[in-house]
């Protein structure tokens, strides 16, 4: 089944339904996240486009005690790799931009994940422009961010999924 397209944030245009809507019409479990969720509760959109971008990627948003983290996982790091992709992520993080990359384990491969954390704001105090925000960066910068790692994703070297 192919992933499902959906701009989720066409900014402020004349028109646009609130922030809100928007981002909960990508993401209908974050409500529940936010209004009941326990701080390491996480949710994760379908996969989701910005812009005229045809790549789709997949968000998963975690709760904190202290804020909220958007993450996209962008590539899978062969074990031989991880050193350099470390540096890597460091020389992009060096670019101070709103989304960080980082390198860790997870379910037993060593994955490349482009994130965000927002601090938990107020109902009505702009919490839902800042998530819309924060979403279509991540998804912006997730091609950009998986390109760091040419020649270290493991699904370069003729595995399925590549």
């Amino acid at each position: 089944m192919a992933p499902r397209y959906r701009p989720i944030y066409p900014g402020f245009v004349s028109g646009a339904p609130p922030a809100r809507e928007r981002v909960l019409a990508a993401v209908p479990a974050l409500a529940g996240l936010l209004e009941s969720g326990v701080p390491g509760t996480q949710v994760q959109s379908d996969a989701l486009t910005a812009g005229d971008d045809p790549t789709a990627w997949i968000l998963w948003f975690i709760l904190r005690a202290d804020c909220l983290v958007i993450a996209a996982p962008v590539a899978g790091v062969r074990q031989d790799a991880v050193a350099d992709a470390i540096l890597r992520c460091n020389a992009y993080n060096g670019g101070m931009r709103w989304s960080v990359l980082s390198v860790a384990p997870w379910e037993g491969d060593q994955v490349a994940t482009l994130s965000a954390r927002l601090p938990l704001l107020p109902d009505g105090l702009g919490r839902w422009e800042t998530i819309g925000g924060a979403m279509e960066a991540v998804l912006r910068d997730a091609g950009p961010a998986r390109s760091v790692f040419e020649g270290l994703v493991s699904d370069e070297t003729g595995r399925a999924g590549g």
